[in-house]
């Protein structure tokens, strides 16, 4: 059966088959098939008409048919409607009016040619409502309800007219006595049943198809649905009965009073009707908001599906418009149905630049285009949770399947309420996939650091292990962040001889960390080539670092030679903190080794000097980073050179007998530091060398070779 009628549908309107949403396809289906076999009951009916139609009567009576023509437009406007929720994507609305009281009652006062009046005001009402048909599939609706109305209106009211004469009823109905209204009562009860009759393939296809899956209750609520939806002439047409005897009893005045009082509680079922669909639109919207924010906020951000959330809870929310939510500048969120013509490109580029919501009606000049609307439209941007800038937009429009809708501007709050949801949904996404990125950068950064504290680590190691006669050595390094800037090496040279670094590059962090690897390994490279003068080590050193390392960025070095057995030292200092040399002897002198050129990274073409110092038994040199004289207390104070100095008088004044202990030494500088900054945290890395030369080490003439 169900083949049989998509085959047929498909002759006359062969785009059905390139519709993607099934229930959408068998409602197309459906008003294709009615229409087609109820067209020849209707037309049958008209010529029936026709040919029944007395135009003297209708002469006679004219100011009576104005009249009641003016009652029937009154009732039509106060059409009263219901709607049944199928499912929670479906609603199916019916009509009614009490024109039926006006319409049959009439027809048993003067005869089948009244008929006219329902015909004509459907006929006006048809061309006067054209520009309210927006595209084809309303077009065919509207024509299936017509011949299907009046397939039961014309020719079954004309075939229970007949059967009334020939029951023995008489025009006009002679009163209101069971004796003259059985005839009346049976024709009515005639046209009620055949009336729904007609409706029945259209019901059966409905229940039998396989494309909407109805199940038990689906089935039952349709049913229901369809039982009143054609069942409002059983309530109506005994009022029709009875307006009609009054006619005969009381006379045109009892009559019009009675038509009055119709009219009175026709607008007052009017008035219930619009008061419970506003109440069950209100109800879907909040229902469908709280299941879609549910399903929003239910499961883990990184299991979020927004548009198949969005697919299941927004159609029910907005029953009988057409959906579109896109997030710029061309990501579709939800089209529904499938087959819906989207705004046009200039429209979101519209509200992209406006940034409001905006209604308009049906004929509204709109402001992306030179046509006028036609049909209303509603328009929402979704702004962003932080910028408040807008990142997407909701489109509404009505299908036009879902008659007595409301205004779309009552629909404004919940769709703004929808974008809301869907900000804070892509909002809740995007801070979900900035924490993973965050989490993974401080994996990596974990690694590096790792890494980074293995090869320092490692460097550590050989200075601990250094065993050279009358010294010794104490190292500390803390990172400001997971990775450091600053580094110290202690290079084996030639004779005996060491090589002592320590260095700090601009900035903190990653990059900082990956250019100090570099400068360690060109260092380490032409420390082992140029085993006697550190200016040559920079020389070399420098154009390579801005070869490899293309960054703005540039590293502090200082770089000295200690020949361990007479106690020189021949350093350069590239820009660094100056270290001092402290002298046990000489009256506890203090010596700064200065800088001797500018930091590697900066300029090629550049030259630095060496200079050459003596380490007396007993000395101590102290070489730093920034890290040590920037840190800041709570205040925002500096450490500063002063209090380093006073930290390492302190130090030596605890050593007994002059001699100095390097770990000792390091020890209470540390300490210095991190009593001063106290709670504050830590900005920068900080980095400590101590090398002291043992009082009792083998005498020696002191001597210094180059002093500053």
């Amino acid at each position: 059966m169900e083949a049989l009628w998509v085959a047929l549908a498909k002759r006359f309107r062969p785009e059905i088959e390139k519709t993607a949403d099934g229930v959408q396809r068998v409602a197309q289906i459906s008003d294709v098939v009615s229409f087609l076999y109820g067209l020849p009951l209707a037309f049958a009916g008209l010529v029936w008409l026709i040919l029944r139609t007395d135009l003297q009567l209708l002469l006679q009576i004219w100011p009576l048919l104005l009249i009641l023509f003016g009652l029937l437009y009154l009732l039509r406007r106060l059409e009263f409607f219901l709607l049944t929720e199928l499912n929670s994507r479906r609603l199916a609305n019916a009509s009614g009016t009490f024109e039926s009281v006006i319409t049959w009652s009439s027809a048993l006062m003067f005869g089948p040619s009244v008929l006219w009046l329902g015909l004509v005001w459907d006929v006006i009402d048809l061309l006067t409502g054209r520009r309210r048909l927006q595209d084809i599939d309303s077009r065919w609706n509207r024509a299936r309800n017509l011949v299907l109305r009046y397939a039961g209106y014309l020719l079954v009211s004309l075939a229970a007219l007949e059967l009334y004469g020939r029951w023995g009823g008489v025009t006009p109905l002679p009163g209101l006595s069971l004796e003259v209204l059985w005839p009346a009562i049976a024709a009515t009860l005639f046209r009620q049943v055949f009336s729904m009759l007609c409706w029945a393939p259209y019901v059966l296809y409905y229940l039998t198809s396989k494309t909407l899956g109805f199940d038990s209750s689906a089935r039952h609520a349709y049913m229901r649905f369809m039982l009143i939806a054609l069942g409002w002439p059983v309530l109506m047409d005994p009022f029709a009965l009875l307006a009609a005897g009054l006619w005969a009893q009381v006379g045109h005045v009892g009559y019009g009073l009675f038509l009055l009082s119709v009219l009175m509680v026709s607008y007052m079922a009017y008035r219930f009707s619009h008061t419970a669909i506003r109440n069950l639109w209100r109800s879907h919207e909040m229902a469908n908001l709280e299941r879609l924010a549910r399903a929003i906020l239910g499961g883990p951000p990184e299991e979020l599906r927004l548009s198949e959330a969005l697919d299941e809870h927004v159609p029910g929310m907005f029953p009988g418009c057409r959906i579109e939510i896109r997030i710029f500048p061309d990501a579709t969120l939800l089209l529904y149905p499938l087959s819906a013509r989207p705004l046009q490109e200039s429209g979101w580029i519209w509200l992209r630049a406006v940034a409001e919501s905006r209604c308009f009606k049906q004929g509204e000049a709109l402001p992306w285009q030179d046509k006028p609307a036609e049909t209303p439209y509603l328009l929402a941007p979704i702004l962003d949770t932080e910028s408040l800038l807008p990142i997407g937009g909701i489109c509404l429009t009505f299908t036009g399947r879902v008659r007595h809708q409301e205004p779309l501007g009552n629909l404004l709050p919940a769709v703004q309420t929808l974008a809301a949801q869907i900000a804070s949904a892509l909002h809740a996404a995007k801070v979900h996939n900035q924490t993973l990125a965050y989490q993974r950068i401080e994996q990596e950064l974990a690694v590096a650091g790792e890494i980074q504290a293995g090869f320092l680590l490692s460097q550590l190691s050989e200075v601990l292990n250094w065993q050279v006669s009358g010294w010794q050595i104490a190292v500390a390094l803390e990172s400001a962040r997971e990775t450091s800037g600053d580094f110290y090496d202690v290079i084996p040279l030639p004779n005996g001889q060491m090589a002592l670094v320590i260095a700090d590059v601009a900035d903190k962090g990653l990059g900082s960390a990956l250019y100090m690897a570099v400068s360690r390994t060109v260092i380490r490279t032409f420390a082992e080539q140029y085993t006697q003068d550190p200016a040559q080590v920079f020389s070399a050193a420098n154009p390579r670092i801005l070869k490899d390392t293309h960054a703005d960025l540039f590293v502090t070095v200082f770089y000295g030679i200690l020949d361990p057995e007479n106690g020189t030292l021949t350093y350069c200092n590239a820009g660094h903190n100056p270290p001092f040399l402290f002298s046990a002897q000489n009256g506890r002198r203090m010596q700064a080794l200065r800088r001797t050129g500018i930091p590697l990274g900066v300029r090629e073409q550049e030259t630095w000097t060496s200079h050459t110092i003596c380490i007396a038994p007993g000395d101590l040199l102290i070489l730093y980073t920034d890290g040590v004289t920037d840190a800041e207390d709570s205040h925002s104070d500096f450490f500063g050179e002063d209090r380093l100095l006073e930290a390492l008088e302190i130090a030596a004044a605890n050593t007994n007998g002059g001699g100095h202990t390097a770990q000792e030494v390091q020890d209470t500088i540390m300490k210095a530091v991190h009593d001063f900054v106290g709670q504050a945290s830590q900005t920068d890395d900080i980095t400590l060398m101590v090398l002291a030369r043992d009082l009792d080490s083998e005498p020696y003439e002191q001597t210094i070779l180059d002093s500053l």
